[in-house]
């Protein structure tokens, strides 16, 4: 679906796991009940437990490219020693 008239900008970013936050920049025409099907769209993907803190924000800083980051992630996670494990593919 397109949430352009929703969701000007977002940034997702996971500090830990089991926890997510969502910056959002407000479209022209936000509104609570569309943005809680995004919500629920989104906890069907990530699973019922993961924790998701949402920011209403005016302004998501670019990174030093001048590119927006969409997805942050702060997790310590070797992906070369994966293999074998849940949602991997082995190479």
């Amino acid at each position: 679906k397109d949430y352009d008239h929703l969701v000007r900008q977002f940034q997702v970013i996971q500090p830990e796991r089991g926890r997510v936050e969502l910056k959002i920049i407000k479209g022209a025409r936000f509104n609570e009940e569309a943005f809680g099907a995004i919500l629920g769209t989104l906890r069907s993907h990530l699973g019922q437990d993961m924790q998701i803190d949402v920011a209403f924000v005016t302004h998501i800083p670019m990174v030093r490219t001048g590119m927006h980051q969409a997805a942050i992630s702060h997790l310590d996670i070797d992906f070369q020693h994966m293999e074998g494990q849940v949602g991997c593919a082995k190479g």
